[in-house]
């Protein structure tokens, strides 16, 4: 059921964030609508940001997804 329920998923289309106040809400959003867990919005935040954003996400890598992302 879950397989199946992965392979339903649209492709994913997020625009990387750079930390712009402007586009927070939005790529939380994005983000929030293509994940099941938290760990797999840790993996997406890992993916989809840059510059200070993507330094702080990979710094709290270290730790379980439900305390990292929450």
């Amino acid at each position: 059921m879950a397989v199946m329920k992965h392979l339903k998923k649209p492709s994913i289309d997020i625009k990387k964030f750079d930390g712009s106040s402007l586009e927070y809400y939005r790529f939380c959003r994005q983000i929030d609508a293509h994940c099941d867990s938290d760990g797999e919005r840790m993996n997406l935040l890992e993916h989809f940001t840059v510059g200070e954003p993507h330094k702080f996400v990979t710094g709290l890598s270290h730790l379980e997804a439900i305390l990292s992302y929450n």
